[in-house]
């Protein structure tokens, strides 16, 4: 519902309005020229993550660190830390013709950077020390699954994005962590 989500395909650009009341846009052609206006931005935090997963015991710790440059727009920030999984098979309404190397010899689609668990609750945790020369250094962990409801957890199919939010809007920044299987 943050988004004002209206169809299909639809894309949001580090949850930032850039026209009107809503963060989605259907407008495909804007998403390119959108993009370039977020990659352009200053960002005030540098953000740096990494995963060590036990091979057995399926346990992920996930270091992040953090330093800010300069001072933050909001004297809170939020941290999040995002499971995505890769090679998920499933359905894709009609849009064979927009990502036709996604299907594989048996007409099924491999959805790629699927999100699978928001390790970091709905809207990340506090970060509240967001002036410039702050650090920061917290682990996260989470033991993954077998399964995420029928859909087997390959180790080498997950991915862990880090981001920095300025509460719920306007990603400040983000990185994604090399997964280590130990």
């Amino acid at each position: 519902s943050q988004t004002g989500l209206t169809g299909y395909p639809a894309a949001t650009i580090n949850r930032h309005v850039f026209s009107g009341s809503t963060m989605a846009t259907s407008n495909t052609s804007e998403w390119q020229a959108n993009s370039r206006t977020v990659m352009s931005e200053p960002s005030c935090v540098n953000l740096a993550a990494q995963c060590v997963m036990d091979k057995d015991s399926r346990e992920m710790a996930i270091q992040v660190k953090g330093y800010y440059t300069s001072n933050s727009n909001t004297a809170t920030n939020k941290l999040n830390v995002v499971l995505l999984q890769n090679d998920v098979i499933g359905p894709q309404a009609n849009y064979g013709n927009y990502n036709p190397s996604q299907y594989d010899s048996h007409g099924n689609y491999h959805h790629m950077h699927m999100l699978r668990k928001l390790l970091s609750g709905t809207w990340g945790v506090d970060m509240n020390a967001t002036s410039a020369g702050s650090t920061f250094d917290t682990t996260f962990t989470y033991t993954l699954p077998d399964k995420i409801g029928n859909v087997q957890c390959i180790p080498e199919d997950m991915e862990i994005i880090v981001f920095m939010a300025e509460g719920r809007t306007n990603i400040i920044t983000g990185t994604k962590a090399e997964i280590y299987i130990r």
